[in-house]
């Protein structure tokens, strides 16, 4: 695959991310949630927002890797 072609399908990528609001998965600015909080009670508890955040980030990387050619697969894993 050329880098052109490379190129190209990293912007659609892009495009495709940034039409949903999730660029920021991607581009490192999304922090990540605690994984626990304490609740009403004092209690310790798995943090509602991380549940939300690993299920978003777990979709994308999903998406990501059924969509992209081996090729720009191998770009992909070293950044």
């Amino acid at each position: 695959m050329s880098m052109r072609s490379s190129n190209m399908v990293s912007e659609l990528v892009s495009f495709a991310l940034e039409s949903y609001g999730l660029e920021s998965y991607i581009d490192g600015t999304q922090a990540i949630p605690l994984e626990f909080v304490f609740d009403e009670f004092g209690h310790l508890v798995k943090n509602p927002k991380r549940v939300s955040f690993n299920k978003q980030d777990k979709a994308i990387a999903s998406w990501l890797l059924s969509v992209v050619s081996p090729e720009i697969l191998l770009d992909l894993v070293m950044c």
